[in-house]
């Protein structure tokens, strides 16, 4: 059986011959000629109809394959090398350990090749011995990294203070200027930590950023609203690592959203 995409062309022919046959007999000839270019413009509607799929899923899906640009692994780890420095200073963690972390993050957590992590290197070179405040180091970032990439940086930071066994609280209170130089709202800020630490802010509702009031229209909104502002190619050019990071958000968001689906029968 033939695909919608194979069968393109038979709409056109069917439709043609029919209104040909039906215009000779109307009107002979003439009525022949117009009937066919009547029949061909009908049928080419109806197979761009047959062509499009009859249900597309809400919410982007992930493109298989990202071209990588390495360029911007290597300016995302110094700036991340950066601000992470500022943090483990803010928690008081142990700088050595923190570096091993980011070491491995950087390799297995994004996959970064070896000019970004001598990118990461280089940085907490410069910043060693320095007193750089997080707020700053942030600040820093947000003139350096595009937008689309920021939110990924604080989903990072995260990931890393939970690795040093620091807890949700504290990393919080450390991040907060930080979050909000970077143009982080406290919604998607209270998201990133919960799809980190987990906890009772988890909740479906809170994930989507509505109350638990809010009208069917609503929540169908917030996760559009969503959807689109985390779509894992927002941050494609750092690679596929940093793809699946993005994407485990998005994959929160989706899941919080059916729930609320299943239970209010939408």
């Amino acid at each position: 059986m033939a695909t919608p995409q194979e069968g393109q062309g038979y709409g056109k022919l069917a439709v043609g011959l029919v209104l040909c046959v039906a215009g000779a007999a109307a009107l002979h000839w003439q009525g022949a000629i117009a009937g066919l270019i009547v029949g061909i413009a009908i049928g080419h509607w109806i197979d761009l109809r047959l062509s499009r799929p009859l249900f597309q899923a809400e919410g982007p899906v992930p493109a298989a394959a990202y071209e990588v640009d390495h360029e911007a692994q290597k300016l995302f780890a110094g700036e991340i090398a950066l601000v992470f420095t500022a943090l483990v200073r803010a928690l008081e963690r142990d700088p050595t350990q923190a570096e091993g972390a980011l070491w491995r993050f950087l390799r297995d957590g994004l996959d970064f090749g070896e000019l970004g992590v001598a990118a990461a290197e280089e940085a907490i070179r410069s910043a060693a011995g320095r007193d750089v405040e997080i707020a700053a180091a942030a600040d820093r970032c947000a003139r350096a990294l595009p937008r689309d990439q920021q939110r990924l940086l604080v989903a990072a930071l995260y990931e890393l203070a939970r690795e040093l066994g620091a807890a949700a609280g504290p990393t919080r209170l450390a991040m907060r200027d930080a979050v909000a130089v970077l143009g982080v709202s406290e919604d998607d800020e209270a998201r990133v930590r919960a799809a980190t630490f987990g906890g009772a802010e988890a909740q479906d509702y809170r994930t989507l950023g509505v109350g638990e009031a809010a009208s069917d229209a609503d929540v169908r909104r917030a996760f559009r609203l969503l959807a689109g502002k985390l779509h894992p190619d927002k941050v494609a050019s750092l690679g596929p690592k940093a793809v699946e990071l993005a994407t485990r958000e998005f994959e929160e968001v989706r899941g919080a959203y059916e729930r609320i689906r299943a239970v209010r029968g939408f």
